[in-house]
C-alpha cells in the first residue's frame, strides 16, 4: 500500500504574533533596527510574513549552504524594506511595459483573424488545436472566451451590443480584448492550428512564430507576478522566452527576471520603436544600488546587450542615432 498513509497528519501550531513580537524575534536572530517606530509601521502596512520574504538573501548559511534563521551581521530592517521599496517600484515599471505590449499584441491578433475570419472568429472551434496536456485537458478552450463573454455581459459595451443583436450571441473580437486577460490571448495564438493566422502577428514583431508564443506566454507570466504583488527581482520563472533568434546573444539563462525583460524591451520597441523604457530601467536600478543584479540573472553588460536588440526589434539597420522629436517614455 502507499506508506504516506500510514503517516501521522502534521498538525500546524504556530501561535500569531504581534508586531512587537515579530521585531523582538528578528532581533533575536541578529538584524538590526535603526527605528523601531519605523519598523512596526512597516509591519503593520505589510506584514512581516511578506517583509521577511525579502530578507532571505540577508540570511546566514551553514556549513552546507543551507539558509539558517540568524541574519548576517550589519543587515538592517531598513535594509530590507529598502529591498522591497526597489521591487515595488519595479513592478510598476515592469507593468507599465507589459501594458504596452499586451494591447499591441491582442490589437495585431485581432485584426488579422477578424480580416480573415471575421470579428466572431473565437467562435470557431476549428481554428484552435485540440492538444491536451498531462492533465488530459485541453491545453486551450476557445469557450474561454465565451464563459468569459458571459461574464461581463454588464460591461456598457457589451450589455448595448446584447440589447441590440441577437446574433452572434457574443460581441465582436475588439469588445471582448477590453474584458478579457491577456493569458487568453497568449494560449489562443499559441494554440492556433494554421500557421499564417499566427503568422502576420509574429512578423509584426519581427519573431518566428515559436518565439512570438515563447514571449507572450513569457511576458503574461511576468505581467500576473506584478498583477498580484508578488517578489519579482529574485524570481525563477517557469516559462522562459526562447533562447534562440533573436535573443539567443543577449541571453543565455531564460528563467531570470532579466531573460523577460529582454523578452519584452524587444517586443516594446517593435510596437514604439523610441520608447524610453530601457532608460527608465537605469535610472531605478542606479536609484537602488544595493540590489543585486546577478540575483536577478542580470549580467554586467546588461545595458549593451539590451541594446543590441534594438537594430532588429525597429528594423533601423544598426542606426545608433537616437531619435528626434518628443521623446515617448
Amino acid at each position: 500500500g502507499d506508506e504516506s498513509s500510514f503517516l501521522a497528519p502534521v498538525k500546524f501550531v504556530k501561535p500569531c504574533k504581534t508586531s512587537a513580537e515579530h521585531i523582538a524575534l528578528m532581533k533575536g536572530r541578529g538584524l538590526a533596527f535603526a527605528d523601531e517606530a519605523f519598523a512596526l509601521h512597516w509591519l503593520e502596512t505589510a506584514g512581516y510574513f511578506r517583509l521577511t520574504g525579502y530578507g532571505l538573501h540577508f540570511r546566514e548559511r551553514d556549513a552546507s549552504g543551507e539558509l539558517t534563521e540568524n541574519f548576517i551581521p550589519g543587515k538592517r530592517f531598513e535594509d530590507l524594506v529598502k529591498l522591497y521599496e526597489s521591487d515595488r517600484h519595479l513592478r510598476l515599471l515592469i507593468l507599465d511595459a507589459v501594458e504596452r505590449f499586451e494591447v499591441a499584441f491582442r490589437t495585431r491578433l485581432n485584426n488579422t483573424m477578424a480580416a480573415k475570419h471575421g470579428p466572431h472568429w473565437f467562435m470557431n472551434d476549428a481554428l484552435f488545436s485540440k492538444k491536451a496536456g498531462p492533465d488530459g485537458k485541453l491545453l486551450f478552450d476557445h469557450s474561454e472566451f465565451l464563459e468569459a463573454a458571459k461574464k461581463h455581459q454588464q460591461t456598457p459595451f457589451i450589455k448595448k451590443y446584447l440589447a441590440t443583436y441577437d446574433d452572434p450571441p457574443y460581441p465582436p473580437c475588439w469588445m471582448l480584448a477590453e474584458t478579457i486577460t491577456f493569458g487568453t490571448w497568449s494560449r489562443a495564438y499559441g494554440m492556433l492550428v494554421d500557421n499564417q493566422d499566427q503568422k502576420p502577428v509574429s512578423d509584426a514583431f519581427r519573431l518566428s512564430v515559436r518565439e512570438m508564443a515563447s514571449f507572450s506566454q513569457a511576458i503574461t507570466d511576468l505581467g500576473n507576478k506584478c498583477d498580484h504583488q508578488s517578489r519579482v527581482w529574485d524570481s525563477h520563472f517557469g516559462s522562459g522566452p526562447r533562447k534562440k533568434g533573436n535573443l539567443s546573444k543577449a541571453i543565455s539563462d531564460n528563467s531570470r527576471l532579466y531573460a523577460q525583460i529582454a523578452a519584452l524591451v524587444y517586443c516594446l520597441w517593435t510596437a514604439e520603436p523610441d520608447n524610453r523604457w530601457l532608460d527608465r530601467l537605469g535610472e531605478l536600478i542606479d536609484s537602488y544600488p544595493g540590489t543585486s543584479l546577478g540575483l536577478m540573472g542580470f549580467p554586467s553588460d546588461w545595458e549593451e546587450r539590451l541594446l543590441s536588440l534594438r537594430d532588429n526589434a525597429t528594423g533601423r539597420g544598426g542606426s545608433s542615432e537616437a531619435p528626434s522629436g518628443p521623446k515617448p517614455v
